[in-house]
């Protein structure tokens, strides 16, 4: 059974990208055992026909073709050994071979003028079967191919008659090529049947009722996919654990983090915080968390994308935020990753923005002071985002995520980190040490000025000088007035069509 079948028929349990990948390298692996089978028997011919001399001459083709072709055979297959090229390019260079080669076959058969006219196929035919075998690319694909191979035939006549030669009969070209357009035809079956299996390979890869379509992102510690349910066919966004060694991090941690975060996720309400669908294991061992589908950007995108924010916006997706860290807090769990990246805006209908909390991989109760499963003797989150509390291991509460989220504001509001430095150690210097500057300082656009000082507020170094609680932090923002710029459901239907109209032009 070929290994195409075998990857379709066999336990589903790598990405489909995995997947593809593997059948394009099958897809070199067979061209180059092609070149090596095609180089050995030019070189096997021509040491034959200097053993006996003049007794081959009527099977083999003219001694110029044969090294030709070894040399050739030779070049492809030292390209696909090197792995020089990338896939992609490797499989373009195996098409090329094989119509070189069946062009050199032609050449050689139409130069045997001492022969007498060809009644059958051509040589050529060799190479036109082997397509749907060796570069199993397509139905069409592998028939323009064969069409394009079956082709060299009468172009080598055509390119002797410009050097020289005499004219072909019309038997000489009409019957082999009919005949090599019936092994055309003739290929159709291998190349559909192979399709298919290839299809049944690709189509095979689900965790659970679920089936993998493509990758979204990927980062340290795994890796998101689109999905869909098999039978429901509802859109869904799929984690998978990924182990990364230079993390530090042992599989036994990487194990409990994920468990933990799926349990969280499954007791949370909010509809603030994304929801989540499943969670199991791969037959390999890795594990996985199926979550809702969610249509928009982040926040760390969308001002990358459209600058700072309008303060009354900023104001209204910091009161979503904080409604689902609200929940979160309540049942004594600290998210300490909140960041930009990790708050996703989407478009609700009759709502206009939608916030989501995402990735609770860090989560942890409080008060922690270190946590065997999210430590290991190292900072963990992202740099510009971190509470001093968390950077010195003294130990974190809601108000770490408060700081937080004081440094999302800051973002939302200036388009710029609070501390912005070259280097890691850099910008974790300074949020345990500067003084941390106000947004109106940062940006030439009126902010409230009771926005203002609740941001300085939230970035304070010592946990007592911040609000209290995210149920005081949604007191305070309450107290901010919307200003020239309120954002209410008009505005935000407006930007979300923007967005609609630039995201598909």
């Amino acid at each position: 059974m070929s290994s195409s079948a075998n990857l379709a028929l066999g336990p589903a349990s790598l990405p489909r990208s995995r997947v593809v990948e593997l059948l394009a390298e099958q897809s070199v692996l067979r061209m180059r055992i092609t070149a090596a089978a095609f180089g050995l028997m030019f070189f096997v011919g021509e040491v034959l026909r200097l053993l006996l001399p003049g007794k081959l001459e009527l099977v083999l083709l003219p001694p110029l073709v044969g090294w030709s072709g070894a040399l050739l055979c030779g070049l492809l297959f030292w390209l696909l050994q090197t792995r020089k090229l990338k896939l992609a390019r490797q499989i373009l260079a195996g098409e090329i071979f094989l119509f070189s080669l069946s062009l050199l076959l032609s050449l050689g058969e139409s130069l045997q003028s001492e022969n007498e006219p060809n009644h059958g196929l051509s040589r050529a035919v060799l190479v036109v079967m082997l397509v749907p075998v060796c570069l199993p690319s397509g139905v069409k694909r592998a028939l323009g191919l064969c069409v394009l191979l079956v082709a060299a035939q009468p172009l080598s006549q055509f390119l002797l008659v410009q050097l020289g030669y005499p004219s072909p009969t019309w038997e000489e070209v009409w019957i082999p090529l009919g005949g090599d357009l019936l092994a055309v035809a003739a290929a159709t079956l291998p190349a559909m049947a192979i399709s298919q299996l290839n299809s049944k390979a690709l189509d095979s890869y689900e965790l659970g009722n679920y089936r993998l379509l493509e990758r979204l992102s990927q980062g340290g510690m795994g890796e998101v996919w689109v999905a869909q349910h098999r039978l429901l066919k509802r859109p869904a966004a799929i984690k998978l654990t990924r182990v990364n060694e230079e993390l530090g991090l042992e599989w036994s941690d990487v194990v409990f983090r994920f468990e933990r975060e799926a349990q969280v996720l499954s007791c949370l309400q909010s509809p603030h915080t994304v929801r989540v669908y499943d969670y199991g294991e791969e037959l390999n061992g890795r594990l996985y968390l199926v979550m809702e589908r969610l249509q928009g950007l982040d926040l760390d995108r969308l001002v990358k994308q459209f600058g700072p924010l309008p303060p009354s916006r900023v104001v209204r997706l910091l009161f979503q935020c904080c409604a689902s860290l609200l929940e979160a807090h309540s049942h004594g769990l600290v998210h300490r990753d909140v960041k930009p990246a990790n708050l996703f805006l989407t478009y609700l209908p009759g709502q206009g923005d939608f916030l989501k909390v995402l990735d609770f991989g860090l989560v942890s109760p409080h008060g922690l002071r270190a946590d065997r499963h999210t430590a290991n003797n190292q900072v963990l989150g992202t740099p510009g985002y971190l509470s001093p509390e968390q950077i010195s291991g003294k130990g974190f509460d809601p108000r770490s995520d408060i700081y937080s989220l004081g440094c999302v504001a800051f973002w939302l509001l200036t388009g710029k980190e609070v501390f912005e430095a070259s280097t890691y150690a850099q910008v974790l210097t300074a949020h345990l040490h500067e003084n941390p500057p106000r947004p109106s300082w940062r940006i030439d656009r009126p902010i409230p000025r009771e926005l203002d000082l609740l941001v300085e507020r939230c970035l304070q170094k010592e946990p007592e000088q911040r609000p209290a609680d995210i149920s005081e932090l949604i007191g305070c923002l309450e107290q901010v007035p919307s200003g020239d710029e309120p954002w209410d459901k008009v505005a935000s239907e407006r930007r979300w069509e923007q967005f609609s109209s630039q995201s598909s032009s």
